[in-house]
């Protein structure tokens, strides 16, 4: 018990460290873009020039967006209850796909005034003043990249990477607009439709990337192969422990994760004994590594020679055909003189065997007078 005490403590520590991060990153995006956003209305207004005016709109909506990541960040924080028992922490990855909506909604904008720019074009007055404004637009976006991919990366918010690469895309559509005010003042070619039209068109593909990276833990994606190795190694280092399988890694946000996992062990062993092992495995590597995890035993005769060597077999046969393929809970027992072999095959979900091939290709392999029964199950 003191130690899941401890394990709360910590993952409390943690969620507070990303909630201080999240709202530092959104008050420093909310202070900058509603600066540059307020002096490119202005300067647009004074030169003329419907590109400006856009950019000023493009930092309006990141001021937005701004709000966005914090409002997400107080909301995720807040402790589970009756109504959402794993948390909140999930509101994060809403509040990235807001950020990611408006920025769709900035490069549909951007792609509609870049058309009506080169049907009428319009002119434009030149001054020093919007250069040096431009210039340092681009310098504080390029600020605002690199800020919030340290922060992102630093806490794993989806939210705060997403404001990444919107301020990325930010420092393109600036420096096409400053390009286009310098080559129409010098040369007298408007070239503002053409270069927004191409920056629009980069800003869709990034977006949908961002918007792909954002629904993936909604939906349900894939653990981390390394994050889930590591558990299963973790789990196997304890002694009395024989193997692990099926393991499921649920997360319900960037730091919530709940896990679940058979254990083998010696079925010869005190029930009592192996019980304490696996409660003590359950709170250690739940500290350990920041998560909620349940274990289930699955007791192993070790004594029995032929369950031995047919589970061995069994592996074998399946490392061929897929590595991925996993077998599990072995059971014997006999009925009329007649040896039955119970096992299940944990399936990936791109294996491209039907469980009938399956089953033809371990009874036709294994050695031995057996009766084979699989009870096959897919991975999640």
């Amino acid at each position: 018990m003191e130690n899941k005490n401890i394990n709360s403590i910590k993952n409390a520590d943690y969620n507070a460290k990303r909630t201080r991060y999240s709202v530092i990153g959104a008050f420093v995006g909310i202070l900058c873009n509603l600066l540059l956003s307020s002096v490119k209305f202005m300067i647009g207004i004074f030169i003329g020039s419907i590109a400006v005016i856009g950019d000023a709109i493009n930092n309006l909506l990141d001021l937005l967006s701004s709000f966005a990541v914090y409002i997400g960040a107080r909301l995720a924080n807040r402790p589970a209850d009756k109504e959402h028992p794993f948390g909140h922490q999930r509101i994060e990855y809403v509040s990235a796909l807001f950020i990611v909506v408006f920025i769709f909604f900035i490069a549909f904008q951007l792609l509609y005034n870049s058309i009506l720019e080169i049907i009428n074009p319009t002119d434009i007055k030149f001054s020093y003043i919007a250069i040096i404004i431009l210039g340092v637009s681009i310098i504080v976006k390029i600020f605002l990249t690199l800020f919030y991919k340290y922060l992102g990366k630093k806490i794993d918010s989806l939210s705060l990477m997403a404001a990444s690469k919107d301020s990325r895309n930010d420092v393109l559509t600036t420096l096409v607009i400053l390009i286009g005010l310098l080559v129409n003042t010098f040369y007298e070619v408007n070239l503002d439709g053409y270069l927004g039209i191409l920056v629009a068109i980069f800003i869709f593909i990034s977006t949908y990337q961002m918007f792909k990276e954002t629904m993936n833990p909604l939906i349900g994606e894939q653990s981390n192969p390394k994050f889930t190795d590591s558990i299963i190694n973790k789990i196997k280092s304890y002694q009395g422990i024989l193997g692990v399988k099926d393991v499921v890694i649920h997360k319900y946000g960037p730091s919530k994760y709940f896990v679940t996992a058979r254990v083998e062990v010696d079925g010869n062993v005190c029930i009592y004994q192996l019980h304490d092992l696996v409660d003590t495995i359950e709170s250690e590597v739940g500290e350990s590594f920041g998560i909620s995890i349940v274990l289930h035993m699955d007791p192993i005769d070790v004594s029995n020679k032929d369950l031995i060597e047919i589970k061995k077999q069994v592996q074998a046969i399946f490392e061929s055909i897929d590595a991925d393929l996993v077998a599990s809970d072995f059971k014997i027992y006999e009925n009329n003189e007649e040896k039955i072999v119970v096992f299940k095959a944990l399936l990936p979900l791109d294996l491209s065997l039907t469980n009938e091939d399956i089953e033809v290709e371990i009874n036709s392999k294994v050695k031995g007078d057996y009766q084979l029964k699989i009870i096959f199950k897919s991975d999640l």
